[in-house]
């Protein structure tokens, strides 16, 4: 496993409501791949809302809060690619 983001695209079938993240991902295709390794898809499909601004840690490592926002349907390899872009934006 690369890193956690490989866990992405469980966020909506897990019933995450908050996702703290900082700006490293994981390419899309990577994360999508490494996923479907560990985890059979589909997966239900999730829109992350920004909560606010950055916020630092103490070790000066700045991250984001989203809440994570289930949706009726399966994710897409399209949706996390955006949802990957919006976290690391």
């Amino acid at each position: 496993m690369k890193s956690s983001s490989v866990f992405y695209p469980l966020l909506g079938s897990l019933g995450v409501r908050y996702l703290i993240a900082d700006k490293s991902t994981d390419s899309p295709e990577s994360v999508y791949a490494d996923a479907a390794k560990i985890f059979p898809f589909p997966h239900k499909a999730f829109a992350l809302r920004p909560t606010g601004k950055e916020l630092y840690w103490r070790s000066g490592l700045a991250v984001r809060i989203f809440e994570v926002i289930p949706k009726n349907s399966e994710l897409t390899r399209e949706e996390l690619a955006g949802m990957l872009g919006q976290i690391s934006g």
